[in-house]
């Protein structure tokens, strides 16, 4: 697949952990269902809901 040179406009929240001064530990959390529709590929929930009853069987 080529790349369309589109630009993605998601939101994050980052999150730092400080302790004496320094930085102890860095997360950033991206809004997956906000980046899937930009990229035209919306999650399937039903069916994430439905494979386990699927698989159970």
């Amino acid at each position: 697949m080529q790349p369309t040179g589109a630009r993605l406009d998601v939101p994050t929240a980052d999150f730092w952990y400080v302790e004496g001064g320094r930085i102890k530990e860095f997360n950033c959390y991206v809004g997956l269902s906000v980046m899937l529709a930009q990229l035209g590929v919306p999650p399937d929930f039903a069916a994430a809901v439905e494979a386990p009853a699927a698989a159970a069987s």
